[in-house]
C-alpha cells in the first residue's frame, strides 16, 4: 500500500501525480503548484494534526470568497469548487468525482483535512440527524403545527367523537397530516 503524500504548504507539493500539470484558468494557465499556493494564500493558519490526548484538532478556516451558507469557494479549471473539496484533493491527491466532502466539525469555512471525510447525500443527512442539526418539527420552516398543537391533537382525538376531519379543519392541515401525527409517523420527538 502506498503512503499518501500530503501538501501542507505551497512549497511542499513533493512528487504529486500532478507536478507540472497545467490547469487552464480563463485566459491564464497555471500549474497545480501555483493553484495550491493561491489556495494557501486564502487560508487562516495551517491544519494541525490532533494531539494524542485530544479528540480533534482546531479548525483551519478559509478567509477567501464564501457562498451564502459560509462554505469557501475557490476557482480551479475555470470552474468554482468548494474550498474544503480542493483541500481534500491536495491532501489526498484524489479528486472526489462522486459524492460529497463532509465536515466532522460542522464548520462550513473549515478546510482542515483532519475534519473532512467522503460521504454521500444519505450519509451527510444521517450525520445531520445524529447531531440534531436536521430541521424537524417546529424547526422546519414549512411546519404548520407546533409541539403543543401535536400534544393537544393526540389528547383530543377520540374516534367517532373528535374525528381526524374535525382536527384537520381546526388546525388547517390535511387529514393525512393529522393521521400521521396520531399514529406517530411524524412528530415522533413529541411525547
Amino acid at each position: 500500500m502506498q503512503a499518501r503524500r500530503t501538501a501542507t504548504r505551497p512549497d511542499d507539493v513533493g512528487e504529486s501525480p500532478m507536478n507540472g500539470t497545467i490547469i487552464p484558468l480563463g485566459k491564464r494557465r497555471r500549474s497545480v503548484e501555483e493553484a495550491i499556493a493561491d489556495f494557501w494564500s486564502k487560508v487562516d493558519g495551517r491544519p494541525q494534526e490532533p494531539k494524542p490526548h485530544e479528540l480533534k484538532s482546531p479548525c483551519c478556516e478559509w478567509i477567501g470568497a464564501k457562498d451564502e451558507d459560509g462554505y469557501g469557494k475557490f476557482f480551479v479549471s475555470e470552474l468554482c469548487t468548494s474550498a474544503h473539496r480542493f483541500s481534500y484533493f491536495i491532501h489526498s491527491w484524489e479528486w472526489p468525482a462522486e459524492g460529497l466532502v463532509c465536515h466532522t466539525c460542522d464548520n462550513p469555512p473549515c478546510i482542515s483535512p483532519y475534519h473532512l471525510f467522503l460521504g454521500t447525500p444519505k450519509i451527510n443527512t444521517q450525520d445531520a440527524v445524529n447531531k440534531n442539526r436536521h430541521a424537524f418539527g417546529e424547526r422546519n420552516y414549512w411546519s404548520k403545527l407546533t409541539d403543543e398543537n401535536v400534544r393537544t391533537i393526540r389528547s383530543e382525538f377520540a374516534p367517532r367523537v373528535v374525528t381526524i376531519r374535525m382536527l384537520a379543519q381546526k388546525y388547517g392541515v390535511s387529514m393525512m397530516c393529522i393521521q400521521s401525527v396520531i399514529l406517530r409517523r411524524t412528530w415522533r420527538h413529541v411525547q
